[in-house]
């Protein structure tokens, strides 16, 4: 079997902006949600899971994401695995904000 990659070796710096923009594996995130790193992990019982990067990275970083909110890329990268890059948002107004997004076209 082989080893899995370490995700720190996975990522570039953009130095313009500052974030880590995942190289590896990339899931995509259906209905028009756009594309996420995705990191592969075994699970306490041993079970491969699959894992996006910025949430691996964040918690890895600052400890376990609190229930009820969700991270958002205050970059807008959503290839970016920096967590410095990452807030913790109410899931219900993250919720609002994005559907805000794909509106804009619409309102403009």
């Amino acid at each position: 079997m082989t080893q899995p990659k370490n995700p720190h070796e996975q990522y570039i710096v953009d130095d313009h902006t500052g974030c880590w923009l995942w190289q590896g594996a990339i899931r995509d995130g259906g209905n028009g949600k756009g594309r996420y790193a995705r990191i592969s992990r075994s699970d306490r019982h041993g079970n491969r899971v699959q894992l996006k990067g910025h949430r691996v990275f964040y918690e890895e970083k600052y400890g376990p994401i609190p229930e009820g909110l969700d991270p958002h890329h205050w970059c807008m990268n959503k290839l970016c695995v920096n967590p410095d890059h990452i807030v913790l948002w109410p899931h219900n107004y993250h919720a609002w904000y994005h559907r805000i997004l794909q509106l804009a076209p619409i309102l403009r």
